[in-house]
């Protein structure tokens, strides 16, 4: 018997392995020192919360309300403790809570069995043993034999999944790259790969809804694999489906419901059916200055709330400081394209007037230099900096910066702000006259300030009354050769977009706060294991339960289904 199979058969592999692991990463027993901190509070509290009631394990015992699958592909403590929070919330109104986790996530497990969650189903072991059916080569070979476009590859679906989004958006995240040649021999083999784990994905999600039936359904990350293919899946299944991502704003939670007719809704959006009731209630003056309060807060350079810091250190410029900064034409209106991280969360929701972010980036770049009209910035993702920071990837440059170089020199009248430019993103509210995107989150900002925006996809706030929406790219290139025509937009256009912003940002967020309290540490460590962190500060079964915005959310994932959109 070799020494690695020794050392497994004693079960002392796994810590022989992370002993070399700190010998040559020394950083790593630091970090795992601190998890282990974290975890004897959160059991210390934990322990505060469920002891101290004689006969408190058969309080929290589920019903026969059915099985609730949190898809948990997470070893991040702060991500962990969330699940734990609202499984065992779920708990306690009935119903039996499913882990759905890898095996190899044994600091998420010991965060679950704090509170009392040890029913997990490892995703990894029915991997393990599937065997993939002959048929599913062949059914990838066929498609790709086709030559398949992007658009081909968004519209392909196997078993009512769509299998070719999903394989091509996770391809696109892990190689860190707005977009690929389809016609490539080395390219087409990596996409055979995953579409082949893709469509294997669906027929092992099929098999784990028929072992365990599920009422509902929570998920992150829902166009990646394998959470997509298991999510959709279960909307298939007629599970009902609930996303579940944390905000970019500190104790903040973005949830959404889904079935299988409104999948392609964006998840922080306000679906059509809730906007029809809302559009039409005008904003008190209360309600407006919070709105007012909201934006100076998410902007402010050392905002407290905002989860990833990302105008943090960066400069409030005035108008004529941004104009000379960049150089601008000060008798020209300006035009700023925000562009989306070309490779992050491509293809999730909604369908695009282009094949991908990056194309749409290029497109609207040309038709920028076709324009000299007006002055046209284009401002790269902030994001990009930490994002890159947690791939373990210093920004050097940003990929859609990379994709812009093939269009050459750009004229003078086109101008570039970096992902780590120093100037706060806050100041270019003052100097914007258009703003275009395909559907970021800007655009449901800056009609709040009268300044019109061109959209170039759906499923967000398109055709919500205050943004520009072309049905094509035609329409859309003939908008942006004349955008400095547009007026700027009407007062009623205004009040709508200030009302949309106000339901949005303040009102359709969940909040654990009153039972726990977000941190973040430094933002130059994004790996760190407790970089964003849960604490949780509940002191009793009862605060837990009589927690009212925990309470009030929980009520909605348990009540009408009909009901898209948390509104607290």
């Amino acid at each position: 018997m070799k020494m690695g199979e020794l050392a497994q058969f004693l079960g002392v592999y796994r810590g022989i392995k992370k002993f070399q692991g700190y010998f040559f990463h020394p950083g790593d027993l630091k970090n795992d020192i601190q998890v282990e901190a974290d975890l004897y509070e959160t059991r210390w509290i934990a322990g505060k919360i469920f002891r101290p009631r004689l006969g408190a394990e058969t309080q929290i015992q589920p019903q026969s309300l059915g099985n609730v699958l949190i898809i948990s592909m997470t070893n991040i403590p702060f991500l962990a403790k969330a699940h734990a929070l609202l499984a065992v919330g779920l708990r306690l109104r009935g119903y039996q809570p499913l882990i759905l986790c890898s095996s190899s996530s044994h600091r998420a497990q010991k965060y679950f069995s704090i509170f009392g969650l040890k029913d997990w189903v490892f995703w990894d072991h029915w991997v393990r043993n599937f065997s993939i059916p002959p048929e599913v080569t062949r059914i990838v070979d066929d498609f790709l034999a086709c030559n398949p476009t992007i658009q081909d590859f968004k519209k392909w679906k196997f078993h009512g999944v769509y299998v070719g989004k999903l394989a091509l958006s996770t391809m696109i995240r892990r190689e860190l790259q707005g977009q690929f040649d389809l016609t490539d021999p080395a390219q087409q083999k990596s996409l055979h790969e995953w579409l082949t784990t893709t469509i294997s994905n669906v027929l092992i999600a099929e098999k784990l809804f028929e072992r365990y039936p599920v009422a509902k359904m929570f998920v992150r990350d829902a166009g990646y694999i394998p959470n997509g293919a298991i999510y959709e899946v279960g909307l298939n299944r007629g599970a009902d489906a609930i996303r579940f991502e944390h905000a970019q704003m500190m104790g903040q939670w973005m949830v959404k419901r889904y079935n299988i007719h409104t999948r392609g809704q964006a998840l922080f959006s306000l679906s059509p059916d809730t906007w029809q009731g809302l559009c039409e209630i005008p904003l008190t003056d209360e309600q407006d200055q919070a709105l007012t309060n909201d934006f100076i807060e998410r902007y402010t350079p050392d905002s407290a709330r905002d989860l990833y810091q990302y105008q943090q250190g960066k400069s409030l410029l005035s108008r004529e400081q941004i104009i000379a900064l960049l150089e601008l034409d000060c008798h020209k209106k300006t035009a700023v394209v925000f562009a989306h991280i070309s490779w992050d969360a491509n293809f999730f929701d909604g369908e695009d007037l282009f094949d991908d972010f990056e194309q749409w980036l290029i497109e609207t770049v040309k038709i920028a230099c076709e324009n000299p009209n007006l002055n046209w910035v284009v401002k790269l993702h902030p994001a990009n900096v930490y994002k890159l920071q947690r791939e373990g990837k210093a920004l050097t440059e940003e990929a859609e910066m990379v994709a812009l170089r093939r269009l050459g020199t750009l004229p003078d009248h086109v101008k570039i702000m970096h992902a780590d430019t120093p100037v706060n993103t806050w100041s270019l509210f003052s100097m914007i006259d258009y703003g275009l995107t395909v559907r970021g989150t800007i655009g449901m900002e800056l009609p709040c300030f009268g300044i019109p925006v061109v959209t170039a996809g759906t499923g967000r706030y398109n055709g919500y009354g205050f943004t520009i929406d072309p049905q094509s790219r035609k329409e859309y290139r003939s908008c942006l050769l004349a955008l400095h025509k547009l007026a700027p937009l009407s007062a009623q256009q205004i009040e709508l977009a200030r009302r949309h912003a106000y339901w949005v940002f303040l009102r359709r967020l969940a909040s654990f706060d009153e039972i726990s309290k977000m941190t973040t540490r430094v933002f130059a460590d994004p790996n760190h294991p407790l970089h964003h962190n849960l604490e949780i500060t509940a002191d009793s079964l009862d605060e837990l339960q009589n927690a009212r915005h925990f309470q009030r959310f929980l009520h909605w994932v348990t009540g009408e289904q009909s009901a898209l959109d948390f509104i607290d």
